[in-house]
């Protein structure tokens, strides 16, 4: 009966939530600009409290590994790896991808022949994308896309519908407008790590606590401040 802390940060909604054998027993969340320096450990201690959970009692921590946002991913990261050391229990990484595309998974009937695909938001027609089929099957891997008419297309040509999910979804409608293309707002959230967490929990699927780093995909987008007159 594994109990695992999962942090997500990866994008504009700090998230965390307790799991106990797979199933999200205490969550907070926030997608006010920027919460996660102030938030992240303020949550991990209230969902421990809903819980009824001390520290020592966690099996594990899982992290949402990216891509996303630089500065949320590392934050995550950090609070992860703290407690995994403090505490001396394993860290797991879950791609953020999996968990949004897990969502989607959940929202629909399980029999329906039908594509999944994550979005998240990498500025302005960009975005991090990865597609599986009704049974897993991935379709396109993890990469970094530039949305047009001719890239999606490609999938709308196979004549299953395609359910997009994540914080750069909504680009689709941008670029496309066909009944066979579902945009539905499924955002990040600890309670879609949940079922990866635990499966990565029994299959001794752990990350190394010295060496894990988030999966940035591309270098960090860096502006230089104004020079002021």
């Amino acid at each position: 009966m594994p109990l695992i802390l999962n942090i997500e940060t990866a994008t504009e909604i700090c998230s965390v939530g307790i799991a106990k054998d797979g199933k999200t027993i205490a969550i907070r969340e926030s997608s006010e600009k920027n919460p996660h320096a102030a938030l992240t450990t303020i949550f991990v201690q209230e969902c421990l409290a809903e819980a009824g959970v001390l520290p020592k009692e966690l099996d594990a921590v899982a992290v949402s590994e990216g891509p996303g946002s630089y500065t949320g991913l590392r934050i995550g990261f950090s609070v992860a790896k703290g407690m995994c050391y403090a505490l001396d229990i394993p860290l797991i990484t879950v791609p953020t991808l999996d968990s949004l595309i897990q969502a989607g998974r959940k929202s629909e009937a399980a029999e329906k022949d039908i594509f999944y695909c994550s979005m998240i938001d990498a500025r302005r027609m960009e975005v991090y994308m990865k597609m599986v089929d009704s049974k897993g099957v991935v379709l396109h891997t993890t990469s970094a896309e530039i949305l047009t008419e001719e890239f999606l297309g490609r999938f709308a040509q196979e004549g299953k519908p395609i359910l997009f999910s994540g914080n750069g979804a909504w680009k689709v409608n941008e670029v496309l407008s066909k009944e066979s293309f579902l945009v539905k707002d499924i955002r990040c959230s600890a309670r879609n790590m949940e079922g990866l967490s635990y499966k990565a929990f029994l299959s001794d699927n752990f990350a190394d606590l010295a060496y894990a780093v988030p999966f940035y995909l591309k270098s960090p987008h860096i502006t230089r401040a104004k020079k002021r007159l």
